[in-house]
């Protein structure tokens, strides 16, 4: 008997095959396979289809066991279901009637302002004052400034 434990297993492997191990460089007995070959190998291989095909279908019949469920409980509380939605539907009108109010309001405002009188110094064709001078060399010269309303309500002085 030897004196060896048997505890580690790679104790008890031949030299050459440590060897092999630790050097990397020395040429091995198997040669590698070439490309081809591991082609041939993996397209070999059986792929399991039914993982890919299977989980969609489990995925729907869960999804339709919930909906089923849900209308169960739906249906086994009906009056509860109608009250709850009652109260959903007045919260709802609710919310949409403030909008639709502060909507009229926006609308008011901007009619108000597209349609109030604007006054604008100066005419269409862009004078904005004229200098008069009298013919009676007593008389003061003038400065006429013109303003023009370009609103769609006529302009009041107040």
């Amino acid at each position: 008997m030897s004196d060896e434990s048997i505890a580690n297993p790679q104790q008890n492997e031949p030299k050459a095959k440590k060897e092999e191990c630790l050097n990397p460089g020395i040429p091995q007995s198997n040669p590698p396979a070439s490309t081809s070959q591991k082609q041939e190998k993996e397209s070999s291989k059986k792929i399991n289809y039914r993982k890919y095909v299977m989980w969609p279908v489990i995925a729907i019949i869960a999804v339709w066991a919930g909906i089923r469920w849900l209308l169960k409980l739906f249906d086994s509380h009906s009056s509860s279901v109608s009250a709850l939605a009652t109260v959903a539907i007045v919260g709802l009108t609710y919310v949409y009637v403030e909008y639709s109010k502060k909507q009229w309001e926006i609308a008011q405002d901007t009619l108000q302002l597209s349609q109030r009188a604007y006054v604008t110094l100066g005419k269409k064709d862009g004078v904005i004052a004229d200098f008069v001078v009298p013919k009676d060399p007593n008389q003061n010269a003038e400065v006429v400034i013109y303003f023009q309303n370009s609103g769609h309500l006529p302009a009041k002085f107040w």
